[in-house]
């Protein structure tokens, strides 16, 4: 049997004995979401004392949506305070009086809402939005903020870190990987902690992505038990395709303790590093290096290179 619209309202009107039909046809009949700017005010009110606002905006086409949104406002002592906005016009307010000194404010932090957020805070709030003890929807939308603050702050990078070791859930670490692109030996030592031991594939295989990504770009610059990890990471989570990308990344990038090149009269090649440095133009018919070539790179590059798997196992 097909169920319409028009069934659930009958069915919720049995249930509940109200009619939720305009509630259904806003979500129902239309293409758009609410999209929701959120600020906060800090203001004196008569008759309340000390108190915080909740400016919410909905600024997407068409109509506005009746909705009701949690707040949940963080006091430094560890306590909260919770309350409900129900909008149903363009803008509202919503006033919570405070006693503690306010650490942060959260707007729907359970993802109840299905709508867009675009919220106003300071770094202060963002890092306390950031912490374990708050909920996983609130920590997925501080990471973008964090990874913004941790090219210059010290406590976005802690932050991160401790998400990505920390966090009991396996989306929120993997997301949490590719938002680690910082300098600095704190950071390569909890993607390596991740890429060997954290439990779930999909983590390993993004920190271990990081890692590369951080190595080309010139932001880590490996030892050779590092490197040799890295191929033993790589060749048990991805596949020999995945193996000689590694190999082919390793070998664009010169060592330092490379000897020069000798003078070669053939036509120079348009690639910066030196020949000896580089794979062989390979023909079609063959997949082999040359001898020489194969030296010369063993040379360059005094790490010891697992073989690659065979197809078979």
């Amino acid at each position: 049997r097909v169920v319409t619209a028009e069934d659930f309202r009958r069915a919720a009107l049995d249930t509940l004995g109200g009619d939720v039909g305009p509630e259904l046809a806003q979500w129902a009949g239309r293409r758009t979401v609410p999209e929701l700017q959120v600020r906060f005010q800090r203001r004196a009110v008569q008759g309340v004392g000390d108190s915080i606002g909740v400016v919410i905006d909905q600024v997407q086409p068409g109509p506005a949506f009746r909705i009701d949104l949690p707040v949940v406002v963080h006091f430094a002592d560890g306590s909260t305070h919770v309350d409900t906005l129900s909008m149903s016009g363009r803008s509202d307010l919503l006033i919570v009086p405070i006693t503690e000194r306010v650490v942060d404010v959260s707007v729907d932090p359970e993802g109840l809402l299905l709508a867009g957020f675009d919220v106003e805070k300071d770094d202060g709030a963002w890092l306390a939005q950031g912490a374990l003890g708050r909920t996983s929807i609130d920590r997925v939308r501080a990471i973008p903020e964090l990874e913004r603050m941790a090219q210059e702050d010290e406590r976005a990078r802690q932050a991160l870190i401790q998400i990505l070791l920390q966090s009991p859930e396996p989306a929120l670490r993997e997301r949490c990987t590719r938002s680690m692109r910082f300098e600095g030996p704190a950071c390569t030592l909890a993607l390596q902690r991740a890429a060997s031991e954290d439990a779930s594939p999909l983590v390993r295989r993004a920190a271990l992505l990081s890692l590369i990504q951080l190595y080309a770009q010139g932001r880590w610059e490996p030892t050779g038990e590092e490197v040799d990890r890295m191929f033993a990471l790589q060749q048990r989570e991805t596949s020999p395709g995945g193996l000689g990308k590694l190999e082919e990344l390793l070998e664009t990038i010169p060592s330092p303790e490379c000897p020069p090149s000798p003078p070669s009269r053939s036509r120079p090649s348009r690639s910066s590093s030196p020949p000896h440095c580089r794979r062989t133009n390979r023909s079609r018919t063959s997949s082999r290096r040359s001898p020489r070539c194969e030296r010369r790179r063993r040379a360059c590059w005094p790490r010891t290179i697992p073989p690659r798997p065979s197809a078979r196992s």
